[in-house]
């Protein structure tokens, strides 16, 4: 709805001067940039503004079914390249609901996903819901490749709160590799570590070298078992 669209035509394709459009769930969208074709392939090149009050209803909407679940607000800002079987962002920023992160995602059918984050604080949780609401049954797919680099000054999991988090991770089939896994503050605890295990969401096995330091171990096991989905 509101739609608007003011662009030129350049040699091979289109100048997209001005992209905006309202969405359902009280989203607007914001584009510029390049709209190239080649041999009718298309390339988009340029920047892309996403805000999203109710970010279920437009997931919703991008899916073409019901999705149940809520959300906190969303916004999202990046330097966007799509091409067929290949979507990166650069100069990323996402906010969801006071969290902050910045970074970049890159895609590709071959090499799989890389993504790097940095933040303040991140609700892990959100991110992994905001995910899954718009991959739906793509989200639950054991992806090809991923990389991941996070760096936060907080990050919250199942209520959980981890200081000074740096992560390592690198996924390839049925293969994890934590290159790096460092907490600052567990509980009163420091945590470093690294391991690889192998056929994690079936018969995991592998090895996980772990040092914890701790004044009160008993609650950082229990930090650790909520962590772990243990608890």
């Amino acid at each position: 709805q509101e739609v608007v669209v003011e662009a030129r035509t350049r040699a091979g394709g289109l100048h997209l001067d001005r992209l905006e459009a309202r969405l359902p769930g009280r989203a607007r969208l914001a584009a510029s940039g390049r709209l190239a074709f080649e041999a009718d392939v298309a390339r988009f090149d340029g920047t892309v503004d996403l805000a999203a009050e109710q970010p279920a209803m437009l997931a919703g909407w991008w899916r073409a079914e019901a999705v149940g679940d809520r959300l906190d607000p969303v916004a999202l800002t990046a330097k966007l390249a799509l091409a067929p079987g290949r979507i990166a962002a650069d100069d990323l920023r996402l906010e969801v609901a006071q969290a902050r992160a910045r970074g970049h995602f890159d895609w590709s059918v071959d090499d799989g996903a890389r993504v790097g984050l940095a933040a303040d604080r991140l609700e892990l949780d959100q991110v992994t819901r905001l995910g899954r609401l718009f991959l739906g049954r793509e989200a639950s797919r054991r992806p090809t490749a991923l990389a991941l680099d996070l760096d936060a000054g907080q990050m919250v999991v199942g209520g959980v709160v981890a200081k000074g988090v740096s992560v390592g991770v690198k996924v390839a089939a049925d293969d994890v590799a934590i290159e790096r896994l460092a907490v600052q503050d567990l509980a009163g605890a420091r945590l470093a570590g690294s391991g690889r295990i192998a056929d994690p969401l079936g018969a995991p096995r592998g090895t996980l070298d772990l040092t914890l330091g701790a004044a009160r171990p008993e609650a950082s096991a229990r930090a650790l078992a909520t962590l772990a989905g243990l608890d």
